[in-house]
């Protein structure tokens, strides 16, 4: 097994961008489909339903898209190779939730896009943040553990 023991601070730090992009993007997601409910393709177009979903969940924006660009952008900030990956992989995941019909392109499109904005903000103001995540690093740093 191939243990990575370059900057783990680093790595640590990376991981604490991504869940923080990850938990606003879909924070956002939320409230927007609280405010906003469009129902599913399924539910107004005559579709072969591929996959089980509920017909009272919200369509308008699409969580999984949004979520899954969330952590490919953060990624992508300091592992572009990986993170070029995971955009493609974010990509085809969007696609595939408008082909099993329980999205719209607006849906994957919008999550796609709230995950960008949110990324672009939160690195552009990472100065701000840093200091939380080097305090957070530290103090799970100082009692042994090694699961951040």
């Amino acid at each position: 097994m191939v243990h990575e023991t370059r900057k783990p601070c680093r790595n640590r730090k990376i991981v604490l961008f991504a869940f923080t992009i990850a938990v606003v993007t879909i924070g956002i997601d939320k409230v927007i489909e609280m405010s906003f409910f469009r129902s599913r393709p399924f539910v107004n177009h005559d579709v072969t339903m591929l996959v089980d979903k509920l017909d009272s969940d919200p369509s308008f924006p699409s969580n999984h898209t949004a979520g899954s660009f969330a952590l490919a952008l953060a990624l992508f900030w300091k592992r572009r190779k990986m993170g070029a990956v995971l955009l493609v992989f974010a990509g085809l995941m969007a696609l595939s939730r408008i082909f099993v019909g329980v999205h719209y392109p607006t849906d994957v499109l919008t999550g796609a896009f709230i995950a960008l904005v949110v990324a672009f903000l939160i690195i552009w103001q990472r100065r701000l943040i840093e200091p939380l995540f080097n305090w957070i690093i530290r103090l799970f740093t100082r009692r042994g553990s090694h699961a951040v």
